[in-house]
């Protein structure tokens, strides 16, 4: 991962001072003016510019469709077809390969016929054919009739059983008195005579007992065959018939709670049969799920299907993916434009924004790198997936401002410097006048600064103004005055600055010290200081 981070180089005022108590101790009072032009001459100089800065975070990636899927048969078989080539473009919902289906289509119909007989049957459940309730009432109604008839059957029967056993007992009390009769003249010694012989005047008592024997035996056989005939299965079966009939009948029109949750789990359960039969057979196709491009063709008609059959990728939002440094992730927003260009298409840039960044970092020997996803703007540039992408994060970004090399920004001491002056005195070894002693550099311990011919060259105001932080010299015809600024967003080797500066000023980004010797030891910078004042150069 490439990356280009700013910096921010900070020169120090310091030495500057110090070289200009060298200059102070070694160069002769006549040529106070000179010494500062040569300051001025061996220094060097560049233009303030106006300009836009970006911070910018450099990274690679390569080129990723929207989405790319490995599409794969969903039921195993003989491949019939493939309708695609590597490179085809295809739209949602065509068909793309297909294997044999002939069993499959054979198990859907099979079902579909399952499913319908289900339904009629759960229909005829919860609510019953007007037919079918008709019928089973008329059922019921002849069950019904069956029934009153057996039973009035079976009551005739033991009407009949009570006359046939009624006569019985007649038949018993004649047979008893015949018996009787008969007994007594059995016992008459003189009516012995007769019952031996012919009978003569009693055979009508022989005659009573024989037809009474004989009625009373018929008497017993009727009964008997009375109590035969009289057997209640035709009544039970007729009451059977009738209970069965009348379940029929309330099956029908107010079925049972749990026969309704059958008929509809049964229902139900051929119904999934059916789309399971269903979704067999959709497997023996693939159909594009989006629009997009072929990638891969790995399947032959004859072959059996395999698990990537076919490789489709969404071309239409293009995207990079590229890693970002933890130091720098924080720069980073969703939003920010990105400038691209791509290894195997020179001459050409893309441009997008960053789309995603990933919540959680990757560690890689120590490393931590966060992905970010920039999605590309439409290009009719010819793209190609997986292309080398070099990316360029355009961050905080600060349009038509002042800046100037990084290295001409100084910083005063702490306390900061004193930059006063007076009007550079007069003649030689003159006293400055205004300011408080001429400065912080002038000249001995207590002494008085002695001015060269026409005083110094870094001139000010009456007073002088004590500089705090940072500073730029401006040089303008041989004279260099510092200038306060407020230093704002660096990039590179330039910063942003604000402050009594304007486009074009040059200002002084290295100096070169030279000692100089001499018979007068005064002053170092003439006028009796080393930066006088703190605006601008006269005549600016």
């Amino acid at each position: 991962m490439k990356k280009k981070r700013t910096w921010l180089i900070i020169g120090v005022v310091v030495v500057l001072i110090a070289a200009g108590g060298v200059l102070f101790l070694t160069r002769p009072a006549a040529s106070g003016r000179t010494g500062a032009n040569q300051l001025a001459a061996n220094a060097q100089t560049a233009k303030v510019t106006r300009t836009t800065l970006s911070n910018i975070i450099q990274s690679t990636g390569s080129i990723i469709p929207a989405n790319k899927v490995a599409l794969s048969f969903g039921s195993p078989g003989t491949v019939l077809q493939a309708k695609v080539a590597l490179g085809d473009h295809v739209k949602q919902g065509d068909v793309l390969a297909t294997v044999d289906a002939t069993d499959l289509q054979l198990k859907v119909d099979q079902a579909q016929q399952s499913y319908l007989l289900q339904q009629l049957t759960y229909s005829s459940t919860v609510q019953p054919d007007a037919a079918s309730v008709a019928q089973a009432q008329a059922a019921y109604a002849s069950a019904l009739a069956s029934y009153n008839a057996a039973r009035v059957a079976y009551g005739n029967l033991n009407v009949n059983l009570t006359s046939q056993c009624s006569s019985l007992t007649t038949a018993q009390t004649n047979l008893d008195q015949a018996q009787a009769n008969y007994d007594r003249l059995a016992n008459d010694h003189q009516a012995k005579n007769y019952l031996a012989a012919d009978w003569g005047p009693f055979r009508a008592v022989v005659t009573q007992l024989t037809n009474a024997q004989s009625a009373y035996d018929l008497a017993v056989a009727n009964c008997n065959i009375t109590k035969t005939g009289l057997n209640d299965s035709s009544l039970r079966s007729a009451q059977a018939q009738l209970q069965s009939a009348k379940s029929n009948l309330d099956n029908l029109v107010s079925p049972r709670v749990e026969k309704q949750i059958q008929a509809a789990a049964q229902l139900e359960q051929a119904r999934l049969s059916l789309e399971q039969a269903k979704q067999n057979l959709a497997g023996t196709t693939i159909i594009a799920p989006f629009d997009g491009v072929v990638t891969a063709v790995n399947v032959q008609a004859g072959a059996a299907g395999s698990s990537a059959a076919i490789v489709l990728a969404d071309m239409s939002q293009l995207h990079v993916n590229v890693l970002v440094d933890e130091t720098e992730i924080a720069t980073v927003k969703a939003g920010q434009k990105v400038e691209l260009t791509l290894d195997g298409l020179t001459g050409i840039t893309l441009t997008g924004q960053v789309a995603f960044i990933d919540p959680a970092g990757t560690v890689s020997q120590g490393v931590v790198n966060y992905n970010v996803r920039v999605k590309l703007d439409a290009s009719d540039a010819p793209l190609l997936l997986d292309m080398s992408a070099n990316a360029t994060i355009i961050g905080e970004t600060h349009e038509n401002v002042l800046a100037v090399p990084s290295s001409a920004i100084r910083t005063a001491g702490q306390g900061g410097g004193n930059f006063g002056g007076g009007n550079s005195g007069g003649g030689q070894g003159g006293t400055p006048t205004g300011g408080q002693s001429g400065g912080n550099i002038g000249g001995g311990q207590g002494g008085t600064p002695t001015g060269g011919q026409g005083g110094g060259n870094f001139n000010g105001g009456q007073n002088g103004a004590r500089i705090q932080g940072s500073f730029v010299l401006v040089s303008v015809n041989g004279q260099t005055t510092p200038v306060q600024v407020t230093v704002g967003l660096s990039v590179g080797d330039l910063t942003e600055v604000t402050g009594d500066l304007k486009e074009g000023d040059s200002v002084v980004i290295s100096t070169v010290t030279r000692t100089q010797t001499g018979t007068n030891a005064g002053g170092g910078f003439p006028g009796g200081g080393a930066f006088f004042g703190g605006g601008r150069p006269p005549g600016d």
